[in-house]
């Protein structure tokens, strides 16, 4: 894999000039180079990370810190040998007098150092030269492992971010926009942040309050995300490995994810999500598809990962003529674990509590409850076939030993299923539909297989429908284990339909 030009196609094309521009250098001295490759591809998502917050900062605090680089002795310590023969030193120098050479030289520095703690002392989110450590600063610091602001410690490998005791961190103004406005500095190295029983709230709702990036990993624990907005993942976008523990995520909206939305590798442990709201997914959005382009309908093959979709050409009573054409889309499949939680009082027009577009949502020993919309508590969404006929794969859903209760909707008050979904050693009880399946709703799907459900040593009891299949409604196909499906109410098929 050639690392030199792997990311050629990026969109900031200023960092790209000055990687390529590095990485032309770095041919020029062969240790170097080979130390560079050595690395792979996770260099160039740390180096574009430090460049970008290099270049925001003021002029006196940016050669500042290049002096601070340039006199480091983290290459000898990390790398032993960088000083084994001369000009190791004389390369360090020559690099940290570069914006796009200091920026190198603490993206190779990053993830080898050992851990550090950074404590937040401040309520106030922003960056301030007021001697407090703000959680901007911290996560700043984190990311680069240097102290680009001298208010909080020097980041250092995977760092441990603290917020104050039971403190309410406001987070008041958009400061990233890599995946649309976010109220705190993008995530790109591993980060834990210790939330002490506080709250981070958004306030304005125009930006979310988390975003995390491929490169990114994120851990939170004992904390509260609130107040979040944005059109996908009212409180945290996710695109890389992200972790949340004793933890409420809740009051957030989005137009997908109101919660949470997930297009990496999500984990969900003893916390709660609750009281979100979304057009698809209140509480967790998992994968899904994001728009990348329209254009005229043309038979070039998309790249791999992109689905196009036809649309039809229309005149508008002004005399305009449009053309039909292609929408393209990028498709990212989640995977989802949920273990020892619950999902609750969120809201959506598909998907109240979860829902699950192409990729793997996995939970164990929790509640979903009080959700609405269209598959109260989970919508599982079909495969479908794009322009190309590139299949795109149907949700892969499994839910063991929890319970399913009290959502509504009105196709399936706690399920509604397109795809392949296993329910095991658990209870679907006291959901309604206002008009099918009122426990669940298990569908037909034009565009690929009907949904496969499996029900195994579970129970499916006091559900309503108003018209049919007040327990099930199934139009696909149906696998039964040792379950029990009584005591529900619809005004056809009481239990099961047809």
């Amino acid at each position: 894999m050639n690392y030199f030009d792997l990311y050629s196609s990026y969109p900031d094309h200023t960092i790209t000039a000055a990687w390529d521009c590095q990485m032309t250098e770095a041919t020029q001295t062969p240790w170097f180079k080979e130390l560079l490759l050595r690395r792979g591809s996770e260099l160039f998502p740390r180096f574009a990370a430090c460049y970008s917050e290099l270049r925001v900062l003021p002029r006196s605090a940016r050669r500042a810190l290049q002096r601070q680089i340039a006199r480091s002795n983290e290459p000898a310590a990390i790398f032993p040998e960088w000083l084994q023969s001369g000009g190791r030193r004389e390369l360090q120098y020559k690099l940290a007098r570069s914006l796009a050479g200091a920026a190198l030289l603490l993206a190779l520095w990053q993830g080898m150092a050992s851990a550090a703690t950074i404590t937040v002392t401040t309520k106030d989110s922003r960056v301030r030269p007021d001697g407090q450590c703000s959680l901007i600063e911290a996560i700043v610091n984190a990311n680069a492992d240097a102290a680009f602001f001298s208010d909080c410690p020097a980041g250092s490998g995977p760092d441990t971010i603290v917020l104050p005791a039971k403190g309410n961190v406001s987070v008041k103004a958009q400061y990233d926009d890599t995946y649309g406005p976010t109220g705190l500095p993008l995530i790109t190295s591993p980060i834990t942040i210790e939330g002490n029983g506080g709250r981070i709230r958004g306030q304005g709702n125009a930006f979310r309050l988390f975003a995390v990036s491929n490169s990114g990993n994120l851990t939170l624990q004992n904390v509260n995300l609130s107040g979040g907005s944005s059109s996908y993942g009212g409180g945290v976008f996710n695109n890389g490995t992200l972790t949340i523990q004793n933890s409420a995520i809740s009051g957030n909206t989005a137009g997908r994810g109101g919660g949470v939305s997930n297009h990496a590798t999500l984990t969900v442990e003893n916390s709660t999500i609750s009281g979100n709201n979304a057009r698809d997914g209140g509480g967790v959005s998992n994968g899904g598809l994001v728009f990348v382009e329209s254009r005229p309908i043309s038979h070039t093959t998309p790249p791999a990962g992109t689905y196009c979709f036809y649309y039809g050409g229309y005149s508008d009573q002004y005399g305009g003529v449009y053309p039909s054409g292609v929408s393209c889309f990028q498709l990212y499949s989640g995977a989802l674990t949920i273990t020892d939680s619950t999902i609750s009082k969120n809201s959506a027009t598909t998907g109240g509590g979860i829902s699950n577009y192409a990729g793997t949502v996995t939970i164990a020993n929790s509640t979903i409850s009080g959700n609405k919309g269209s598959g109260g508590g989970a919508f599982n969404h079909g495969g479908s076939f794009d322009y190309y006929d590139k299949n795109i794969p149907a949700g892969d859903f499994s839910i063991a030993n929890s319970t399913i209760s009290k959502n509504s909707a009105s196709l399936g008050g706690g399920v509604f299923n397109q795809g392949v979904f296993t329910i095991e050693n658990s209870a679907i009880s006291g959901n309604r539909a206002t008009d099918d399946g009122g426990g669940i709703f298990n569908a037909s799907n034009s565009n690929a297989p009907a949904g496969d459900l499996s029900l195994l040593d579970t129970t499916i009891s006091e559900n309503r429908a108003k018209d049919s299949g007040g327990g099930l409604f199934n139009e696909g196909s149906l696998n039964v284990t040792n379950t029990t499906i009584s005591g529900n109410k619809a005004r056809i098929g009481a239990d099961v339909f047809p």
